[in-house]
């Protein structure tokens, strides 16, 4: 008895890319396992500029590009912001913070729905980026976690891209053509392709969370249920 269920597609936000990519088979267990336990470390060593002589830290250094090894990416830990608020008054807000800020400074990391986009904001900034939004009668903020340096989804971050893809190639981690397609996390869209797939995995260092898409791509495909795994 029972009901055979048709897998349309699968879907993971940021970090869970990794998981989908190994459940649509275009990622091995053990390759999915690798790029996990290496992402971490790899960024904070990008960020920090330092390996803290940990043997961990040593070998994800070794993946770097030569120009930042010893150079923090992230000078001092950044807030983790949501700005909330209709979307007509979040697009104005957000134009103003891109007009008042720079992105080293401000930097928007995830389009979390219509209404709500989450951005970094480095600690010494985060004053005047509060007295710039008290100017916008709608728009409300909320510290989404402590301040941080690590800084998934940020541009500066694109060492750690360049870093990954070395880790990849010398460990000899590729990507199958998926049997079930994933659903992007960093544009519209599914990933049908292994190099769209690892495309969408290395996403997770530098390219914008495109959350607000991924649940538009997967209310298009009109399925009958949606099953999410993990905590919350």
């Amino acid at each position: 008895g029972g009901t055979a269920l048709d897998f349309q597609a699968y879907a993971g936000e940021s970090f869970g890319i990794l998981a989908a990519a190994v459940a649509s088979r275009s990622l091995s267990v053990a390759d999915g396992v690798a790029i996990a336990r290496a992402f971490t470390p790899l960024s904070l060593v990008a960020a920090e500029g330092t390996s803290s002589g940990e043997p961990m830290a040593e070998e994800m250094a070794s993946y770097l590009p030569p120009s930042v090894v010893g150079e923090p990416q992230v000078p001092e830990p950044f807030h983790v912001i949501g700005v909330k608020g209709m979307p007509e008054e979040l697009a104005a807000a957000l134009e103003t913070l891109a007009r008042s800020f720079p992105k080293q400074d401000v930097e928007v990391h995830k389009h979390y729905s219509p209404r709500q986009t989450n951005v970094y904001v480095r600690g010494g900034v985060k004053d005047d980026f509060d007295e710039l939004l008290k100017g916008f009668g709608g728009i409300a903020v909320e510290e989404l976690k402590e301040p941080t340096t690590f800084l998934a989804h940020s541009e500066r971050m694109h060492a750690v891209r360049s870093g990954l893809e070395r880790f990849m190639e010398a460990n000899g981690i590729g990507f199958d053509e998926p049997r079930t397609p994933v659903i992007a996390n960093h544009r519209s869209g599914l990933l049908t392709t292994a190099g769209e797939v690892r495309e969408g995995v290395l996403a997770m260092t530098d390219r914008i969370m495109a959350s607000q898409a991924t649940m538009e791509t997967l209310d298009g495909l009109h399925p009958d249920m949606a099953v999410e795994l993990g905590p919350g």
